[in-house]
């Protein structure tokens, strides 16, 4: 079997993780599943949510699942850049949270998916690249939370 290698792009919203996805995988020519774009509008709208649900266990674990989903199918190919992970998942539903107590409980359920038990050893041999905001960028459309770091 052909080793895989991963690029993973991840990051707030407005951070520009799409735009850089889209200019990488149209010059390395990505095709399919070698280039996997963001799932939660996706899913989100197939459950019939918004973002006002952004805070469901349920609408992360389904987030989560859709990603890894897409991952499975590149088995065959040499790379594969991701616009998200499926830790973004994780880190929305401990953001979301009531209290610590809560948090550790959510990121545990996630955490201990079979699926994502599976995808962890790729992701501890994979490339993750973090982008930080850009005030400039911050665009409502309906999806994203924005929230912004006030310190300028």
């Amino acid at each position: 079997m052909v080793r895989c290698a991963r690029v993973y792009v991840v990051g707030p919203s407005s951070t520009g993780k799409t735009t850089l996805c889209n200019a990488l995988a149209q010059r390395l020519n990505l095709k399919g599943p070698q280039f996997v774009t963001e799932v939660a509008r996706r899913v989100i709208k197939a459950l019939g949510l918004g973002r006002e649900d952004i805070g469901l266990l349920d609408m992360q674990k389904a987030i989560m699942l859709a990603h890894l989903e897409r991952e499975r199918e590149n088995e065959g190919s040499s790379i594969q850049l991701c616009d998200r992970s499926a830790i973004d998942p994780i880190v929305y539903a401990i953001f979301t949270a009531a209290n610590p107590a809560d948090a550790e409980s959510r990121k545990q359920v996630l955490l201990d998916l079979p699926e994502f038990q599976q995808a962890l050893p790729r992701y501890r041999e994979s490339l993750f690249v973090l982008l930080a905001p850009v005030k400039e960028w911050m665009v409502d459309d309906g999806f994203r939370m924005l929230v912004m770091n006030q310190r300028s």
